[in-house]
């Protein structure tokens, strides 16, 4: 899967490119149905103020991997887990990026601070927790 996997299915094509929506009565396509007649889980997404990128992605995962090892995740952990899986890149290259949901933001921040309890943070995890926290 790419890094615009959580973009609708409608709007994804080939690697790195996104249709634009097309505007009601064109191409017979129907209205976009009002914000509050879209599912939360949508309009939560497209509202998405933080976007992860290839090390950011890795450096949430292991945060993720850390607090579920110890068997503490909550369930938004466990599925931004699963989400997170289908776009990371890890050393094989390529490119991934991934827009979080508020709640995403909170669990992927609990996540790094569980890790600082326990750990001193390296540089990645550090910078990541400065910008989650900016949110």
């Amino acid at each position: 899967m790419t890094g615009i996997a959580y973009l609708a299915p409608e709007r994804r094509t080939t690697l790195g490119s996104v249709r634009p929506l097309i505007p009601s009565g064109v191409g017979g396509r129907s209205p976009t149905p009002p914000p509050s007649a879209r599912p939360a889980d949508d309009l939560a997404r497209q509202t998405s103020r933080v976007v992860l990128g290839n090390d950011e992605i890795e450096v949430a995962c292991d945060a993720i991997w850390f607090v579920k090892s110890r068997g503490a995740a909550d369930d938004v952990q466990e599925r931004l887990w699963d989400r997170l899986q289908t776009v990371r890149t890890g050393d094989s290259g390529g490119l991934a990026w991934i827009g979080l949901t508020a709640d995403e933001i909170f669990a992927t921040l609990r996540a790094v601070r569980y890790i600082a309890d326990e750990l001193p943070l390296d540089d990645d995890e550090q910078a990541l927790l400065v910008r989650l926290e900016a949110f």
